[in-house]
């Protein structure tokens, strides 16, 4: 049902969070890399307040607006950091 489905959402956004801590660190990125990946983080606890089982009508702006600002704010941030140190 919805409500497992938006309980699995965050399970893979924890994941992935994880997955992407990781990954800065294995690469050894700098303080850039891991504010982006914080603001990331403040971002998908944003998605998730919009979006209620009982209530979709905001499913566009989580999934779609939110993941878009994402993408861009990883490319940014750990590109400058990769550019920049």
């Amino acid at each position: 049902g919805i409500s497992t489905a938006l309980r699995v959402a965050v399970v893979f956004h924890l994941l992935m969070l994880a997955l992407l801590l990781w990954l800065a660190l294995v690469a050894q990125l700098g303080w850039l890399a891991l504010s982006g990946l914080a603001l990331v983080s403040a971002l998908l606890i944003y998605e998730h307040t919009l979006v209620r089982p009982g209530d979709l009508s905001k499913l566009n702006a989580a999934f779609f607006t939110t993941n878009g600002w994402i993408g861009v704010l990883l490319l940014l941030f750990w590109g400058a950091d990769i550019l920049w140190f």
